[in-house]
């Protein structure tokens, strides 16, 4: 789980011009006279970028994803497993496109003592999941504004020493001249990741918000399952967002690569204890941490 006060940063990098955000509520007469070849995004989140930084539990992910743009040469079978139905009216969507994806990630969990030398057993262990990520992406919009983006991730990877959270974290840790970890020897072993992810969000005039200090606001909800030997869970969660000229979009990924990879592991070493943390993390209100996104586009 984040710890509270965890930020976020992401720098989007639009392809041709693209306008920001991976999918668009609604298009407008500029938007549409620009080609959308999809994007690049480059994200991370760090304990450090918080106003009480410590190193503990979920402290680090890095990931970098490539979104395509509209994809019309889509399969049927395809189209119809990217966006499952919905509960309005199918008739009523004016607009609907697809697109494809894949990620590059790591997620870095750790003890609170993390001078320690001894496993403890109490704490939440050393662990790294590092692994590609194979997306698919609908959005679907009705003539009222109303829009529904559905994403499906297979995650594809692997936890232990394999994945490489010892080198990062203490690579980056000599690097800028604090503390390493003492505690790695005592991390989860290997073992290979499958995790099937699925995620709702919806865009509704229902949930609209008002100027904050003269800047616009917005708020998402989405709902999302997980099942896998690195996470299984379901929950609810929402998107609040701040700032000047906000675009109707969905927003950047809301979680790296998503919210069940921040439940961590546990000191048992088979799948079933992965499994077992991730069920007791969702049932736990800490799952519901906030966190705060930055991005820019170019």
């Amino acid at each position: 789980m984040a710890a509270p006060g965890l930020l976020s940063c992401a720098l989007m990098l639009g392809a041709m011009m693209v306008p920001p955000g991976p999918a668009f509520a609604a298009d407008t007469a500029s938007e549409a006279a620009q080609p959308d070849n999809g994007f690049i995004t480059l994200q991370s989140e760090n304990d450090k970028y918080a106003f009480n930084p410590t190193d503990r539990h979920y402290t680090n992910g890095i990931q970098a994803s490539w979104l395509s743009g509209p994809r019309e040469d889509m399969p049927e079978w395809l189209k119809e497993i990217a966006a499952p139905p919905l509960l309005a009216d199918p008739n009523r969507i004016a607009t609907e496109n697809h697109r494809v994806g894949v990620s590059f990630g790591q997620v870095i969990f750790t003890p609170e003592d993390t001078q320690a030398r001894q496993p403890l057993y109490k704490d939440r262990p050393y662990a790294a999941w590092t692994h590609l990520t194979f997306s698919l992406l609908s959005v679907r919009t009705t003539a009222l504004g109303s829009a529904w983006q559905d994403r499906w991730n297979l995650d594809v990877g692997m936890v232990g020493p394999a994945a490489l959270g010892r080198q990062v974290q203490n690579g980056f840790h000599s690097l800028i001249d604090v503390d390493t970890a003492k505690g790695w020897d005592n991390q989860i072993k290997n073992e290979p990741g499958l995790n099937l992810t699925f995620e709702r969000a919806w865009r509704s005039s229902v949930f609209d918000t008002p100027q904050i200090l003269g800047m616009d606001t917005d708020f998402i909800p989405y709902g999302m399952a997980a099942l896998g030997n690195i996470s299984t869970l379901a929950g609810v969660g929402g998107t609040f967002r701040i700032g000047p000229d906000l675009p109707d979009d969905f927003g950047p990924p809301a979680s790296i690569p998503a919210s069940a990879d921040r439940t961590g592991f546990t000191h048992r070493r088979s799948s079933a204890g992965i499994f077992s943390a991730a069920l007791k993390a969702a049932r736990s209100p800490a799952i519901f941490s906030s966190t705060a996104t930055v991005s820019a586009t170019a």
